[in-house]
């Protein structure tokens, strides 16, 4: 896991995105900053649909 920070969207608008990948499916699954305060479970649960790999 690796993150950075480019500011181009503003100084309050970070975001982290996942890899998550299970046998032949990935998901990439994105938080803004605000929603991973404080190591807490995201709430409302969020939904990514997966897609399939080569």
């Amino acid at each position: 896991v690796t993150s950075g920070w480019s500011g181009q969207f503003g100084p309050d608008a970070g975001f982290t995105t996942f890899s998550v990948t299970d046998q032949k499916l990935i998901v990439w699954p994105a938080y803004t900053d605000k929603q991973l305060v404080n190591g807490k479970a995201v709430s409302p649960d969020q939904s990514y649909a997966p897609q399939n790999l080569p």
